[in-house]
């Protein structure tokens, strides 16, 4: 991966994971093999027949654990749904057509129980909560975290949230020992909250109290990722939005906007013009995020990526209401492995996020070959295509850039001011 900056070039082995600057005087050189052993020595220029993909699968092959192995060990990571429904009532939700439900306090106390089973006291825990709506069954947070803590476990939360009921900062971080949370804005306040169409009837509106509720989970410390789903309806919205976000909160050490266009599934296919139209529209929003001083892209890593995400990682638990165990958040009432009540697992299952899609035409010339893992259970990461490469390849480059700024700045992070709440 090549990225013009600096009069030179920034160059990323993204299989050896070495990162060069050259000058654009050395790069015009740079097949001086005398003058630049180090690249050839580093696998930075091969020969035209060395096959780069199969060097890479045999290197990750020695990162990637059998699934049996992973979940006979201990977990410390545990997705929580804490319910299905939602007080939000979004257009385009995945889970739109799934059963809804609550947690009991009875299945709370048992996921207590299963924590406390499987999981390492001697590592603190990783609770991501989520929904539906996760702060729309708040009981059972408090029984789950209380309990774990009775038990003499460390843990930390991280929630994935429309906001709304986010007003109980205090808790979240003193009880619930809170440090990130997601949250989704759609656009400025009239396209969000008709986007949200939320079930209160009360005059206040939900869009000032979801900002509002931003600025006090960051002037509690709490990181917020302010997730912009996007398609053809609010693009352009969006960049008034980046605007908005920019006025109201500067560029706050803690806060972390990003896009993301709404998932395609059985449910909702775009059309080519409309698939074209929206990653242009994705393009131009992540270069006005950078314009006012946001970072956009995954930081450069030091190995490989072995899995995905927690959903192939083999290290994380997902939980959905009823107590049913699985691996991916977006399954929520199929695909489970196992339950709290029960020892037994359904090996098949677990061996199946472990299978990936086979390499398409794409690959054999795509330079994040290496950092791309495409379970072929995934919906998302299944279906890429010339809009995603380009998509992601840019983001790599931006995070390639992000990083090599910081190296070259090594200053330490600000504290930023605290921020007015209305």
């Amino acid at each position: 991966m090549i990225v013009d900056i600096d009069n030179g070039k920034l160059i990323f082995n993204q299989l050896t994971r070495a990162i060069i600057f050259m000058t654009n005087e050395e790069f015009a050189d740079i097949f001086n093999k005398d003058r630049f052993e180090f690249l050839y020595r580093n696998y930075f220029i091969v020969p035209e027949d060395f096959n780069e993909m199969e060097i890479t699968d045999e290197v990750r092959s020695h990162f990637v654990k059998d699934i049996d192995d992973l979940y006979l060990e201990k977990a410390n990571s545990f997705n929580i749904l804490t319910t299905t429904k939602c007080n939000a009532r979004c257009f385009y939700c995945y889970e739109l057509h799934e059963k809804k439900e609550h947690m009991t306090e009875a299945t709370a106390k048992k996921v207590v129980e299963y924590i406390k089973e499987h999981a390492v006291k001697s590592r603190p825990l990783s609770l991501k909560w989520f929904g539906g709506e996760p702060l729309f069954n708040m009981k059972v947070i408090d029984i789950i975290c209380n309990g774990l803590r009775d038990a003499g476990f460390k843990f930390y939360s991280s929630f994935t949230s429309n906001g709304y009921l986010f007003d109980i900062v205090t808790k979240a971080v003193n009880s619930w020992n809170t440090t990130h949370v997601q949250i989704t804005i759609d656009g400025t306040e009239k396209v969000y909250n008709k986007t949200k169409n939320y079930i209160y009837k009360n005059k206040i509106s939900p869009y000032k109290k979801v900002l509002n509720n931003i600025a006090m989970l960051l002037n509690s410390n709490v990181a917020v990722s302010i997730r912009m789903n996007c398609d053809t309806y609010n693009l352009e919205d969006l960049k008034n939005l980046i605007i908005e976000i920019k006025a109201r909160f500067g560029n706050h050490n803690k806060l972390y906007p990003y896009i993301y266009p709404i998932f395609e599934d059985e449910n909702y296919q775009r059309t080519p013009e409309e698939r074209r139209k929206v990653f242009q529209g994705v393009a131009e929003l992540e270069q006005l995020l950078v314009l006012n001083g946001y970072s956009v892209g995954p930081m450069p890593t030091n190995n490989i990526p072995a899995n995905q995400c927690m959903a192939d990682s083999g290290g994380s638990i997902s939980i959905n209401p009823s107590g049913n165990l699985g691996t991916c958040e977006h399954y929520v009432n199929s695909d489970f492995w196992g339950h709290i009540d029960s020892k037994e697992k359904n090996m098949d299952i677990l061996k199946g996020w472990k299978v990936r899609e086979k390499p398409i035409n794409l690959c054999s010339s795509c330079p994040r070959y290496p950092n791309c893992i495409r379970p072929s259970k995934c919906v998302e990461m299944r279906k890429c295509d010339e809009y995603y490469q380009e998509w992601y390849l840019r983001k790599d480059k931006l995070g390639l850039i992000n990083w090599y700024k910081q190296q070259l700045s090594r200053t330490e992070v600000k504290a930023s001011e605290p921020i007015k709440v209305e």
